[in-house]
């Protein structure tokens, strides 16, 4: 299955996933401009109700936006790291996902996308939320979520902080926050929160990394780190996600539908499912 088997270096859970269902509600919040950009999450999801949440921006103009891509890890203790961190003044946003939980009580973002400086070529990669700041004021729009919260913590398996999903009470819902941890291939762990949850299909938003990538036109990321954007997932009977995705080498980004059995997780993916 797919072009690689990860070997982290902690222990590995017999558990390979978390599932948790939840409510999920159409948000929609207002992200003030000339303040880093995870201020101004927190700020308005501070006044929205929830502590989770699903965000998304789309062509939106930045004063300063600033992020990584994988690399290879400087130590012993993880299989992949960030590069140095890139950035530039002035520029545009053309898409953004960003799941929003919480880091020791406070708003944390995680989020992927892709961008451009003024007159640079398109560039994707994880974005430093606390050294972006948006030009102009602009609406997030996304899913809100009740009965369930994206809380990061230490993670013994991969060494990293990651988002681990808490539950906060037992509930129904149409919603689910779904983690597939190192090793699940991405679209047969979602089939199979499919079918935990009883659910003939999904839509699916969300990030996360791939060991490399496979492609439904036998395209390859053969980069064994990368960072993913989900772009278009309606998940029930085998159907594949489209992606963004980049890989160790800056501008190596690929856009397109993953096969279905061939592309295992790296180190995590945080995923938002819908019941259709």
């Amino acid at each position: 299955m797919g072009l690689y088997f990860v070997q982290h270096k902690g222990p590995a859970d017999s558990e390979r996933q978390q599932l948790v269902k939840c409510h999920g509600e159409p948000l929609e919040l207002q992200l003030a401009a000339n303040q880093p950009l995870a201020e101004a999450v927190a700020g308005a999801m501070e006044h929205s109700g929830f502590e989770t949440a699903w965000l998304e921006i789309a062509d939106v103009p930045v004063e300063k936006l600033s992020y990584v891509i994988p690399a290879e890890s400087p130590d012993d203790d993880h299989v992949a790291w960030y590069s140095d961190i890139k950035s530039f003044d002035t520029g545009r946003i053309k898409r953004l996902g960003m799941v929003v939980g919480k880091h020791q009580s406070a708003t944390f973002i995680h989020g992927h996308g892709a961008w451009h400086a003024l007159e640079g070529e398109t560039k994707f990669g994880h974005v430093l939320a606390g050294e972006t700041f948006l030009a102009t004021d602009v609406r997030a729009k996304g899913i809100g979520i009740r009965g369930a919260v994206f809380d990061r913590s230490h993670d013994a398996e991969t060494k990293f902080d990651l988002f681990k999903i808490r539950e906060i009470a037992t509930s129904g819902g149409d919603h689910a926050l779904l983690r597939l941890k190192p090793n699940v291939e991405l679209v047969k762990g979602v089939e199979q929160a499919l079918q935990q949850l009883g659910w003939q299909r999904a839509k699916v938003s969300g990030l996360g990394s791939l060991a490399g990538a496979v492609f439904e036109d036998g395209s390859r990321m053969t980069s064994f780190a990368t960072e993913f954007l989900i772009t278009d997932y309606l998940a029930g009977e085998g159907a594949a996600p489209e992606i963004m995705i980049v890989g160790e080498t800056d501008g190596d980004i690929i856009t397109g539908n993953l096969t279905a059995d061939q592309n295992p997780i790296l180190v995590t993916a945080e995923l938002v499912l819908n019941r259709t």
